[in-house]
This record gives C-alpha cells, structure tokens and sequence, in this order.
C-alpha cells in the first residue's frame, strides 16, 4: 500500500520529495489520473482545483488523464483508473464523492478500492478524507461547511484510521485539536489530522509524517485506550 494524505496537495518540497519517493520509478514511466469529482458541487473560484492540479502535472508523469467520474459509464472511468499506476483525488466534497463513487453498485465499487490498494494514491482533503474505512467521523464534525448531508458512505479503506485535513487553518476555525479530542469518544478508529503544509505518509504497515508544517494531533480509538 502506498499512501499519501495531505489537506492541500503537494504544498512544498518535503511533501512533493516524499510523494516521488513513493512512486518508486521516474515519473517519467508512470500514468497518472486525476479524479476531480470532489470539486463538483464547490461553487465559485477553482484556482484552488488549477493549483492542484498544475503541482501534481509539475511532477512530470509519462501521461496525466483529468477525470470526473460522475460523468462517464463505470466501465469508462474504471478503466481509466486501472489504467494509471498513480491515482490523485483531488479536493473538495467527500460526501459527494463517495456518494458518486458508490451509485455504480457495490461490485464496481468494490472494484475501485482493490485497484487503488495497487496503486500509488494520493488525497487532498476530501480525497484523503475517502481514503478511511467510513465517512463517521465526517459525519459528526461540524468542521467543514454543512451541506446537509450526513450519509455514513463507505470509505476506499485505504487506511485505518481517519483523516481530517486543514488542522488550525484560518479557512476551517473549527478544525482544531480540542475538536477531535471529543470526536474520539464516540469514534471506532484513530484520527489523525495535519495543517496544509503536513501530510500523511503510508507505506505498507509503516506511517511518518512529512512536510513544513507543525500541527500535527493523533487520537487514539476506544479500543486503544482501554487496552493502556
């Protein structure tokens, strides 16, 4: 498994040098696909999307597909998915999504989460949102801008734990640490939340933290805590 979760893309050199580190091979020889469905139902200015979007180009991938999956068959943007060897979910909705991601069915959903396991995966914010077993936790936060929905959909699986991206960000004034510390009370599984310049890095059973930033919190679940 080769994970990578950010709050804002490859924000700087730690975090753009660790995500070539995962890639393994030169750029140069791998495909990369770009899922914008996220972005979708955000209205208004997308610099935010371009910027993303041009930071991962910048790597310099053989072939760099943009795609938005609530537009084509399944048998389309599956393929085209399984086509790259790097998968990059962009920002934006995590409800919208996975909600998207769920309506071709369970096998093709299925499907999708065995093929990302087998490749080089990266998030940003709702993309690393997806990456956890379930949206739960997204559920009960109040962080983000409410959108009224409050579907507990089932998350890739990518991780086992929960991300939540923008940690002490000024766009986000309730993403902060005392916020999650509550959260875990009634959470199954670990949150581990990074500011914009921090990531998330998972390789195999092995996890670090990489970037310029210093807001880094961990919570332990339930389980973990009655077991010390």
């Amino acid at each position: 498994m080769k994970v990578l979760l950010t709050s804002n893309g490859l924000a700087n050199d730690e975090i753009r040098a660790a995500y070539l580190e995962l890639l393994e091979k030169p750029p140069s020889e791998m495909r990369a696909v770009f899922v914008t469905t996220a972005s979708n139902i955000e209205g208004e200015d997308k610099t935010w999307l371009v910027n993303d979007i041009y930071r991962f180009h910048a790597v310099g991938f053989s072939s760099f597909d943009v795609l938005d999956i609530s537009g084509l068959p399944a048998s389309q943007w599956l393929s085209r998915i399984e086509q790259a060897d790097a998968v990059i979910f962009g920002g934006g909705n995590s409800f919208h999504l996975l909600e998207i991601a769920h309506l071709s069915g369970d096998d093709v959903f299925q499907k999708l989460c065995s093929i990302l396991r087998k490749r080089v995966y990266a998030g940003i914010s709702a993309g690393s949102i997806a990456a956890a077993p379930n949206l739960s936790a997204r559920n009960d936060m109040e962080i983000f801008p409410d959108d009224g929905a409050r579907h507990d959909w089932e998350g890739f699986g990518l991780v086992d734990f929960y991300f939540i991206p923008h940690l002490n960000s000024p766009d986000f004034p309730k993403s902060r640490a005392v916020v999650l510390q509550g959260l875990i009370e009634k959470s199954d599984n670990d949150i581990r939340s990074c500011d914009d310049d921090t990531a998330i890095v998972v390789h195999d059973d092995a996890l670090s933290i990489v970037g310029t930033g210093t807001n880094v919190h961990y919570t332990s679940s339930k389980s973990e805590r009655s077991a010390t």
